[in-house]
């Protein structure tokens, strides 16, 4: 298995790891931030695969003020509660993918705060939630 992180500055790729899927996510987000600072970057972003999700990563990447993009998953009580107070969003015409109607989504801004470790908590932060749903004839 192989665990692919990849650096962006200004939307344009400037590093990409390759890394064994053996190595915990927590250290690869660690060496992640310790790559970035030594590159000298301040605004890059940092997109991963699956797997990157967990409350510590997410805390570890706010914390060092990098941006990025990842996958949640939905079982995250802060996500969870934030899917049902969209659910009849996603109902809408207004909130169709238009180029396909089947697919609609919402863009959530919410202010969070992480917990770093059993005392502390990151300063709040502005996160963005996209929330799409898949439309079928059961939904």
């Amino acid at each position: 298995m192989i665990t692919n992180l990849c650096f962006a500055f200004g939307r344009k790729p400037i590093a990409y790891t390759k890394l064994p899927g053996n190595h915990p996510d927590v250290v690869t987000v660690k060496n992640a931030i310790t790559q970035m600072n030594a590159l000298g970057l301040k605004t890059a972003e940092l997109v991963t695969d699956n797997g990157y999700h967990s409350q510590q990563n997410l805390s570890e990447l706010l914390l060092a003020s990098f941006d990025f993009l990842t996958l949640v998953k939905t079982s995250l009580v802060w996500v969870r509660d934030e899917i049902d107070r969209h659910r009849k969003d996603l109902d809408g015409i207004m909130t169709a993918c238009p180029f396909d109607t089947s697919t609609h989504g919402v863009t959530v801004m919410l202010m969070r705060e992480f917990q770093v470790s059993v005392s502390a908590l990151t300063p709040c932060r502005f996160v963005v939630l996209c929330i799409y749903q898949a439309m079928t004839s059961d939904t």
